[in-house]
């Protein structure tokens, strides 16, 4: 793997073991395809999926302060 992305994907896949006992590597793959599918079906999608991550986060944030 080269480049951010698949960097990204990887560290992701390190988190998501860390709370569940999944194999690093097939979550890093899907979540590196999850995002290449949003971006092949063009901008308006991925503006949504952008915009559930950030309310996702927003409310995370919320609870953990709390």
């Amino acid at each position: 793997m080269i480049g951010g992305l698949p960097l990204m994907s990887q560290i992701f896949g390190l988190f998501f073991q860390a709370i569940l006992p999944v194999d690093p590597v097939i979550s890093s793959l899907t979540v590196l395809t999850v995002f290449y599918l949003v971006n092949v079906a063009g901008v308006r999608s991925a503006v949504w999926v952008q915009l559930a991550m950030v309310l996702f986060m927003v409310s995370a944030l919320g609870l953990y302060t709390t």
